[in-house]
């Protein structure tokens, strides 16, 4: 990158180079202008008559050459502004590169939370939600799939409870959770999209058992050692 950085400038400074250098021209041949026009405008005034300014512009010519101690002047802060932008750009470069680089190690630093924190702290938040039953269910549903994705390596939040339930056959729960979490599924279908419904002691008996799910398996009691 900074060698890239560094044939930018360089290409910067010869551009500038070039403009200078025309533009010092270009301020010469203005200067003598300025003062050939100066010289017609006294001749004017003595009474001098001076039909063809071209010509008496071609007859002037300069009594002393051009003193080029202001040009000089304004090249030499002209490129003291360019080597001050040069520098500036060199910086500005320098701590977008610093910037990147920290940004990207407190990204590699960054340590996810573990999946039953993520899973505990939307139970939470399901808690305090007034949904109907239907919303409900989707989404405690869903914690619980995602949770057990998360767990075991594989996408369950995006597979349908027929395609979930022969693949949680095989995971290593204790069987007794097995069925239970079967259950729950097939329950939760129903409220889903067979527009069953649902009671408050329901709700809070089926958060209950995620909860329980999420704790045994953190803990890993409810995992099968046989």
């Amino acid at each position: 990158m900074l060698k890239n950085l560094s044939k930018k400038l360089f290409i910067l400074l010869l551009i500038l180079f070039c403009l200078l250098s025309f533009s010092e021209t270009f301020a010469l041949d203005n200067a003598k202008n300025i003062k050939n026009e100066e010289a017609i405008k006294t001749l004017n005034n003595l009474g001098v008559n001076t039909p063809n300014s071209q010509n008496v512009q071609k007859d002037i010519h300069d009594i002393k050459k051009l003193e080029k101690i202001k040009i000089k002047l304004s090249f030499k802060k002209i490129i003291l502004i360019v080597s001050i932008l040069s520098l500036l750009i060199i910086i500005i470069t320098l701590l977008v590169i610093y910037f990147k680089k920290k940004n990207k190690k407190e990204e590699e630093s960054y340590i996810p939370p573990p999946p039953f924190e993520i899973a505990k702290e939307k139970l939470r938040n399901l808690k305090k939600s007034n949904l109907n039953d239907k919303k409900f269910y989707f989404k405690l549903s869903f914690i619980l799939r995602e949770y057990i994705g998360n767990i075991w390596h594989f996408n369950a939040k995006e597979m349908t409870t027929e395609e979930l339930l022969p693949t949680l056959r095989n995971l290593d729960i204790k069987q007794k959770l097995k069925s239970k979490t079967t259950i729950f599924l097939l329950e939760s279908d129903r409220i889903k999209f067979a527009n069953s419904f649902s009671t408050e002691e329901r709700r809070n008996s089926d958060i209950s058992f995620v909860e329980n799910f999420i704790d045994e398996t953190e803990k890993k009691d409810g995992i099968d050692n046989v």
